[in-house]
């Protein structure tokens, strides 16, 4: 378990990186998936949990305008 300041997060390097489908997904997905990741304090959220995160921050960001 992590605890992170969401302040920090907010200003964190954030970047995604597109990933190929698994073999056998390629019919069930139209496209790559992109997973986000948010390296903190020498950690790398990533994954499922970056997604998540990404998109929590990203509405954050638009209710502070």
């Amino acid at each position: 378990m992590l605890w992170a300041p969401i302040e920090e997060l907010l200003k964190a390097p954030a970047y995604a990186e597109e990933r190929p489908l698994p073999k056998g997904f390629a019919g069930l997905l139209p496209q790559p998936r992109r997973v986000w990741h948010y390296p903190w304090r020498g950690y790398d959220i990533w994954g499922v949990t970056g997604n998540i995160l990404h998109d929590l921050l990203e509405r954050l960001r638009a209710m502070k305008g």
